[in-house]
């Protein structure tokens, strides 16, 4: 639903780690994993379809390090612990390493969330919001209470201890949770969710023009485990004919061998070098054709033919599902 959203990548890794230990990964459906978070780490990589902001949360956070600066050495305070404030408050976490304050009607929920964001995070007990606001740097507020949670009279007291620090208000709340009229306060700025909204589409128009460098990417990368899927066809005819040049090498070496009984040790380790170097070369076109031939069922059969060998099965791989 979100261009570029990396939760996706994420959740799919944590498949491929819940398959591993429920002992359900078998070899081709790891590689389709293995080539699906290939081409999700290439495309964030590689192009740009991460790199800006497009989800309300998201567009927050850069909204908030576009006028506050750099947020690693900034407070800010999440007012809210309902699933807008959860959002805000992880996007932080993941984005920005600031120290956040999470403050919300209930207590235990302002915890729980400090508690799961963990680090530096801490909940803030609304009976100390004028001491929240008084320390942070940043205020995001998305309560969802109805009307103003926050106005003039309620700013008075914590930007008086504020010694002129300026404070950054950003309301993603509809209905509004800050009142307009806190523009007038001197060192305070506010931002609603048009401005949040404006930065979102902005990151929008950014990731879309990459859509196609990272179909491209994706593209690549199925191209690749086609090629190893439809490889696995001609696995059991290669090891068949690699077993049957090996076994006549060694039948025609111990023979030779026999007659040469005075050879030392070095000499024999020469031979046997240089009759498996004989067997590799003369097998390296045939395999290479049989690997890459646009006809590998006649090239099966042909070598199945003439060295008369009897392959093992292929191991199911879904072909037909």
């Amino acid at each position: 639903m979100v261009l570029g959203e990396s939760q996706i990548l994420g959740q799919v890794r944590d498949a491929m780690s819940a398959a591993t230990q429920a002992g359900t990964l078998n070899g081709v459906l790891s590689r389709v994993f293995h080539s699906a978070i290939a081409a999700g780490k290439r495309a964030r990589s590689e192009t740009e379809i991460g790199r800006h902001a497009i989800s309300i949360s998201s567009a927050a956070v850069a909204l908030a390090r576009r006028h506050a600066g750099d947020l690693r050495d900034k407070t800010i305070l999440v007012l809210s612990a309902g699933s807008t404030g959860k959002l805000a408050a992880r996007s932080l976490a993941e984005s920005s390493g600031a120290r956040i304050l999470i403050a919300n009607r209930t207590a235990e929920k302002a915890q729980l969330l400090a508690e799961e964001i963990g680090g530096a995070a801490r909940g803030v007990p609304l009976e100390r919001l004028n001491e929240g606001l008084a320390e942070a740097d940043v205020v995001i507020t998305g309560t969802g209470a109805g009307g103003f949670v926050l106005g003039p009279e309620q700013l008075a007291v914590p930007v008086s201890r504020r010694n002129g620090r300026g404070l950054l208000l950003i309301d993603v709340a509809v209905p509004r949770d800050i009142d307009p009229a806190v523009r007038r306060i001197p060192n305070v700025s506010l931002f609603d969710i048009d401005d949040v909204e404006s930065e979102a589409e902005s990151g929008r128009t950014v990731r879309q023009a990459e859509v196609q460098r990272v179909q491209a990417i994706v593209e690549e990368e199925v191209a690749g485990f086609l090629a190893w899927w439809e490889s696995l066809d001609v696995v059991p005819v290669i090891s068949a004919l690699r077993e049957r040049a090996e076994e006549i090498r060694r039948a025609e070496l111990a023979r030779a061998l026999r007659r040469l009984p005075d050879l030392d040790d070095e000499s024999r380790r020469r031979i046997e070098a240089m009759t498996s170097a004989i067997v590799k070369k003369m097998l390296d076109r045939p395999i290479a054709r049989l690997k890459d031939g646009a006809d590998k069922a006649l090239y099966m059969e042909a070598l199945e033919d003439l060295f008369d060998l009897h392959p093992s099965p292929a191991p199911s791989h879904g072909k037909g599902a």
